[in-house]
């Protein structure tokens, strides 16, 4: 199961943010959008540049008009802009920024934003600051980005006051300093930012040891407020809280609830636990057909642990009809992104010629990557077979070095795999090792022919 910690914790940006498209006077006083529209298009025909905002936000969200029409969107806030009105200027650069209507232009978006933030408009300060940061339409400029952030900030804008912290939490334009992080994420979070919001609840959960005390209730706190405006990553990790029992009771139902939740939005991880969820019967019952199925849909959007538990599904007929073609096809693309378990279990089907050719070679390639990353199984298998010298040819310094690697306390479950056909000198290896005699003159011989990088 995907745990907290290795889930990118941070979201940088959400240029899109809807404070960008803000109602500007969209509602001067109660009445019907339809009359309002038709009021902001006399007054807008008359030149009045607030009007010309005001219908253009009309066309932009689709309220009081025929149609949303982007296109009529930009032509009226360009009359504005023009005008020098900074909230149509601002409105013009993100239109200009996200390709809204009208061709993606960056710099065009900067030199709108970079007018409308000179008359004082602050959420423009903000997103000036964005692109000098992520260096789209200007050259990046961690040091120019803060700049406009501080200014946003101090005035309130809460996605300012997120990207600041980020800016902080980073250490990008400015000393790294978590504390000060998490101020502005906290005023951001106040202000009902989502992404401050999911910010400081990874924060307080204290999972790369960021200065802030550890306080799951917090965590909790934020980071359901976050999922309730529709995070993805708040739900996932509530998933990932719940299935632990991280903070929380454990309570598998709770978690297949946030899975659920994120993964109805595409969100790949989350389906990926709601298939292991389903393999293993916990919170929901057991049920391989649509294990496969939600295995599926991961590994189809590249999940390399997808496309390693797809692999299994067919190789050993769960769910599926068991097919060595398609299993060696998934194991493979896994195999290739780097997931040890898919490379290691190819090697197995390269020496067993399981739905592929018999081929010690290719089969001790694969055992080797994935012994390289750690994997004990392999990292045994290729000091069996360097000891046994069936496969190739003998080498007792490899075959030490491997079984050297495998953690002492996994020996004694490997040791079943010796079988009573296993040839003697295996097995006097594999007594030697766990009794620590021989191990330590032979690791001195290796040692000894290991030069030290200069």
């Amino acid at each position: 199961m995907k745990k907290i910690q290795d889930f990118q914790p941070f979201n940088q940006w959400n240029p899109s943010y809807p404070e960008e498209f803000r109602p500007i006077d969209l509602r001067p006083f109660d009445a019907p959008f339809e009359v309002l529209a038709k009021w902001y298009r006399w007054m807008a025909d008359q030149g009045f540049a607030w009007a010309q905002s005001s219908l253009a936000n009309c066309y932009l969200k689709g309220l009081g008009v025929v149609f949303q029409d982007y296109s009529e969107a930009i032509r009226w806030y360009r009359l504005a802009a023009e005008k020098g009105q900074a909230k149509a200027q601002n409105a013009l650069g993100a239109m200009y920024e996200h390709g809204m209507g009208i061709q993606q232009d960056w710099k065009e978006a900067v030199k709108w934003y970079h007018k409308a933030a000179e008359k004082g408009f602050n959420l423009a300060k903000s997103n000036l600051g964005a692109m000098y940061y992520e260096g789209k339409g200007v050259s990046q400029d961690y040091t120019e980005a803060v700049k406009w952030f501080n200014l946003a900030a101090k005035k309130g804008i809460a996605v300012a006051q997120n990207n600041l912290g980020v800016a902080y939490h980073q250490g990008n334009g400015v000393p790294q300093d978590q504390m000060e992080a998490a101020k502005w994420y906290r005023l951001s979070a106040k202000r009902g930012y989502a992404d401050a919001q999911y910010a400081l609840g990874m924060m307080y959960l204290n999972i790369d040891g960021n200065g802030i005390s550890q306080d799951h209730k917090r965590a909790i706190k934020w980071l359901r407020l976050a999922a309730k405006q529709g995070d993805l990553r708040a739900h996932y990790n509530l998933g990932v809280m719940y299935y632990q029992g991280d903070g929380v009771p454990q309570d598998y139902s709770e978690a297949v609830k946030w899975y659920q939740q994120a993964a109805m939005q595409d969100f790949h991880l989350a389906r990926q636990n709601i298939g292991m969820m389903y393999e293993r019967g916990e919170g929901l019952p057991q049920d391989y057909e649509k294990a496969a199925k939600w295995f599926s849909l991961t590994a189809a959007q590249g999940l390399r642990e997808g496309q390693f538990k797809l692999g299994d599904m067919y190789e050993h007929g769960k769910g599926v009809l068991q097919d060595w073609k398609e299993a060696e096809k998934w194991y493979r693309l896994a195999a290739e992104q780097g997931y040890a378990a898919a490379q290691h279990n190819l090697g197995v089907m390269y020496e067993r010629g399981n739905g592929v050719p018999q081929d010690w070679e290719e089969a001790e390639k694969w055992y080797r990557l994935a012994a390289k990353q750690g994997y004990t199984e392999a990292q045994f298998k290729l000091a069996i077979t360097y000891s046994s010298g069936q496969d190739m040819p003998q080498d007792n310094i490899e075959a030490h070095m491997w079984l050297n690697s495998v953690s002492s306390d996994l020996l004694d479950d490997l040791s079943s795999t010796i079988s009573s056909e296993t040839s003697p000198r295996v097995k006097k290896l594999f007594s030697r090792t766990l009794s620590g005699a021989g191990l330590r003159g032979i690791s001195r011989l290796v040692r000894g022919m290991i030069s030290p990088i200069k």
